[in-house]
């Protein structure tokens, strides 16, 4: 209930309060000139006025109490009004905190889902054993990537001049062996400069 409806409603209470005093000093009236023992035709007009004052005067105070139960059922429609709105919009915090949580959830699954792709796709398939080309470059700090299980090549990743000596070594020690370079690498390399070769020792 606002503030401006409370005042109006006490203003109604205490204009019923004065209509009633009113209807009571009428009645006062009424009773001393019936007390009159002989009735003069005036006393009779005096009172049949009082009567139409008095009978005015209900019909103002009726009127008045009609307007206070008017305002009593708006107030009351409001209310349930407001409780509805109020239990809709309960209802929809509670759906906008559902769709939040869903949300979080599906972001985290997401990007563990996404860590666990990227630990998977940086994983080296390398042989048990490492081969013996995979040991010569290794073993002299350069990075390898054997694929040759998987019927593709094994790459040493690295710059035309900068491996260019020790792929020279390698065929030295390795007979009948070749290599090609390719500057934007491969898969395998994520692009990467690289050497690869399809030699399977």
């Amino acid at each position: 209930m606002t503030e401006e409806i409370k005042t109006q409603l006490d203003a109604l209470d205490s204009a019923v309060t004065g209509v009633n005093d009113v209807i009571r000093h009428l009645e006062d009236i009424k009773k001393i000139h019936s007390k009159v023992d002989e009735k003069s035709e005036e006393t009779l007009n005096k009172l049949a006025s009082v009567d139409e004052k008095i009978a005015e005067i209900y019909a103002i105070r009726d009127a008045i109490l009609n307007a206070k139960n008017n305002i009593a059922d708006e107030i009351q429609a409001l209310k349930a009004k407001n409780d509805a709105f109020e239990k809709r919009f309960s209802q929809l915090e509670n759906r906008i905190s559902k769709i939040e949580n869903s949300q979080t959830q599906s972001t985290v699954y997401s990007e563990k889902n996404t860590a666990t792709q990227k630990e998977n796709t940086t994983q080296t398939v390398t042989p048990p054993e490492k081969s013996e080309l995979s040991q010569f470059f290794t073993s002299r700090g350069y990075e390898v990537i054997d694929k040759r299980q998987n019927g593709g090549a094994l790459w040493v990743v690295g710059n035309e001049s900068q491996l260019q000596p020790v792929i020279d070594e390698a065929k030295k020690e390795f007979d009948n062996l070749s290599f090609e370079y390719l500057a934007k690498g491969g898969k395998a390399t994520k692009q990467r400069a690289s050497w690869y070769t399809k030699d399977k020792r």
